[in-house]
């Protein structure tokens, strides 16, 4: 027989290994059969499964999901031990890429070339024109998951100074003259350059999907992978695309671009949008009006996060409930029951209506229906009550819901529960060995966030090269020349006023083409100019008062024009030769004669001391310092014999003198010059014997007299003294050494004892 308390235990394999019988608590005394036990030895496959490619596939019975394993977030809420549990984890925010690459975008550069004229009129104008250079565009990408591409760098796209000329070179071409309206415009100075935006070019095809347009990524990438905002501007639409997957994509959301756009904008428009939204298609892209300069194309993805609850636990307790004493097993009890199914009132013994009422309401509250399994559930799980046993029937509850899923078909939980109820009757109560072998649930929730990816604009901006241009001018000159005479001495003393022989004649008419450069400066067109010359002449020898032969000063100074010394000088550049006659040309013409002073002979008739004479001539007296020529021309004959003055005539004793030299064999000098005789008479007797030395030394060296004495042009040592000066050089030689030698006659040398 069976008391009706009964007492409540639980084998359960702990997470640390450790398996122990662990009393739950007292509720009676237990009498009579042992206890059944048993252990939790039914596995089930689990329903979150790894992929190991950086995805997880979340499953049950009902549907299926694959996320990135990185969104996954697993909390063990287990209360025993399972080895086929998975492994708690939490997400990882910072996930490797499992991807990364380079992009390649060519970029052609394009410009708009203007030619305009100084006054601003537009001669020409060609738009969206090759520039003459070319960039590639490198942009450096890392995927995360499924799809996820963001950019991390961009490069290449930098228009320089280099690209910029050849840009410049590019629209000079075969421009240096504009021919409009029948005039002709040369290009001065250089181009004015104005870039705005990317400064325009052709950029190669980007393909998202089936959608191919001319895209680029230049102003709109950050080092961290991040969007750069700062880069977008407004004026535009905002094309929102979801990347459903490596190189697919979904819906898109269109509006117009904010001036402020985020991350945060981005994903509350496409998710304000979404449920309209279309197809990422070539088709419906058209429709929309395509994407234009000024559009940007934002793609995003949308991130599914995974928080998986998974729990296990197993029990074993016995437990009585009130049966008729002719239900003998669990089967039996479930047979009698169910013939009072229809009217559970009819069951005579109060404690078994109770009994199947408690039965009825746990099938309803468990959404369960009316057959042996769940009745053996009922028998294992509706009686732990008390908060002892909380947990334990929270986790089976949640065991007994089976497979879920929500709107999208995503799995919300996946259980399974295995139980064993066996009963006999022991006369007054129903005694129940209730095994909970497994009790296991999952249950997921799931968290949406969108998040923008990287960004596309259409190419947009523009170079504008603008170059000026100058128009052709004609003028009518007249060229007008002078030509004046000036009157000088040789010193450059003006001897005259200056005679203007022609003044401001026109010596020819140009009909000049030019343009103004962009200094302001006239460029003459050389092929478009005509010069017509009048061939007007000159003459500034043509009479006196012109070119005068004879001139005379303010202080009566007279003078006689030299012929050889007239100069020409055209426009201040002296000329190789003289003109005084010729054709007159444009500028200044100076044609210069040169006089020389007139001079006198006068005849000075003195004594050898200055001493004035006067003599006679034809009877009269004649002083000294008469005139023979007056004021004549330079270089004119005079003679003076011819004015008849006989002076007395007065005579002058001529002398000479006498010079002594010493000199050696080679002529130099070994000693200072002597005086002999000095203005002495001629014929006076001369002798240099008292000079001659016999030996001199010089410089430590001593010289001897030689035998011959004298030099061989030297005058004699003796004789007269003639006009001018007579030299008498002695020579001597250098004084030497005698040596003597002795030896027999075969030459061996002998040595004499002193």
């Amino acid at each position: 027989m069976f008391s009706n308390k009964k007492e409540i235990y639980s084998i359960r394999k702990f997470k640390n290994g450790r398996s122990d019988s662990v009393k739950i608590g007292t509720i009676g005394l237990i009498m009579g059969a042992a206890i059944a036990l048993s252990a939790n030895t039914q596995s089930v496959e689990a329903a979150i499964v790894d992929n190991g490619d950086g995805t997880t596939t979340i499953s049950n019975s009902k549907g299926s999901i694959k996320v990135e394993t990185a969104k996954v977030k697993i909390v063990d809420n287990s209360l025993t031990y399972d080895e086929n549990m998975v492994e708690s984890k939490d997400f990882d925010r910072n996930p490797k890429p499992k991807e990364t690459g380079t992009e390649e975008i060519t970029k052609i550069g394009k410009a708009d070339y203007k030619y305009v004229s100084t006054d601003g009129t537009v001669l020409e104008e060609d738009k969206n024109q090759d520039a003459g250079f070319e960039k590639q565009i490198s942009v450096e990408y890392e995927v995360y998951g499924e799809s996820g591409k963001i950019f991390k760098s961009l490069t290449g796209n930098e228009v320089n100074s280099v690209d910029l000329e050849k840009a410049k070179e590019h629209g000079a071409q075969g421009k240096e003259t504009i021919e409009k309206d029948g005039t002709t415009y040369h290009k001065i100075g250089d181009p004015t350059v104005e870039i705005t935006g990317d400064g325009g070019g052709t950029y190669s095809d980007t393909t998202l999907g089936n959608v191919t347009a001319k895209l680029t990524s230049e102003g709109l990438v950050q080092n961290d992978g991040k969007i750069n905002y700062s880069g977008v501007r407004t004026g535009g639409r905002t094309w929102i695309v979801e990347e459903t997957g490596n190189g697919t994509y979904g819906k898109y959301v269109v509006a117009d671009t904010p001036a402020t756009p985020s991350d945060t904008w981005i994903a509350d428009t496409f998710k304000a949008g979404e449920a309209t939204a279309k197809e990422y298609t070539s088709t419906n892209i058209a429709a929309d009006g395509g994407i234009k300069e000024g559009d940007y194309v934002f793609v995003l993805e949308k991130n599914t996060f995974v928080t998986a609850n998974v729990g296990t636990v197993s029990y074993t307790y016995v437990h009585n409930i009130p049966a008729p004493s002719s239900v003998k097993d669990t089967n039996g009890l479930y047979a009698f029951l169910n013939r009072n199914k229809e009217n559970p009132d009819s069951i005579s013994e109060p404690t078994s209506r109770e009994m199947y009422n408690k039965y009825l309401t746990f099938l309803r509250e468990k959404n369960l229906e009316n057959k042996e399994e769940n009745f053996k559930r009922f028998l294992a799980l509706g009686y732990m009550d008390g908060d002892i046993l909380r947990e334990i029937r929270e986790m089976a509850d949640k065991a007994l819901k089976g497979d879920t899923v929500d709107s999208e078909n995503r799995p919300t939980s996946a259980s399974e529960i295995v139980v064993e109820a066996d009963g006999s009757n022991g006369g007054e109560e129903f005694s129940v060995n209730a095994i909970l072998k497994r009790a296991y649930s999952e249950s997921y929730s799931y968290k949406t966030e969108l998040t923008p990816l990287r960004a596309y604009r259409l190419g947009s901006g523009n170079t504008a090269i603008t170059y000026t241009y100058s128009p052709e001018k004609t003028s009518r000159v007249e060229k007008k020349g002078s030509v004046t005479v000036h009157y000088q001495t040789e010193d450059g003393t003006t001897l005259k006023d200056s005679y203007n022989d022609t003044v401001d004649a026109v010596v020819g008419v140009e009909t000049k083409t030019y343009y103004l450069d962009a200094n302001n400066q006239e460029v003459v067109v050389e092929d478009k100019t005509v010069k017509t010359p009048k061939n007007v002449a000159y003459n500034t020898k043509e009479n006196e008062t012109e070119k005068p032969q004879k001139l005379t000063d303010t202080a009566g100074n007279v003078y006689y024009l030299n012929e050889a010394n007239t100069k020409t000088a055209v426009n201040d550049q002296e000329t190789t030769s003289p003109a005084e006659t010729g054709t007159v040309v444009e500028g200044k013409t100076e044609v210069t004669y040169v006089y020389e002073k007139a001079g006198s002979v006068i005849v000075n008739y003195q004594t050898e001391d200055g001493t004035p004479l006067v003599g006679t001539a034809d009877g009269k007296d004649i002083a000294s310092g008469v005139k023979d020529t007056v004021d004549g021309r330079p270089g004119s004959a005079y003679d003076t014999s011819d004015n008849g003055m006989k002076p007395t005539r007065i005579y002058k004793e001529v002398k000479g003198n006498v010079v002594v030299k010493f000199e050696d064999t080679e002529g130099n000098k070994l000693a200072d010059d002597e005086k002999d005789e000095t203005d002495a008479s001629l014929n006076v007797k001369y002798d240099t014997a008292d000079h001659k030395k016999d030996e001199i030394i010089k410089d430590g060296v001593k010289y001897y007299l030689k035998v011959t004495e004298l030099k061989d042009d030297s005058k004699p040592a003796t004789g007269d003294v003639v006009e001018g000066t007579t030299t008498v050089t002695y020579v001597y030689e250098k004084a030497g050494s005698v040596i003597v030698n002795y030896q027999t006659e075969d030459g061996t040398p002998l040595f004499i004892k002193k």
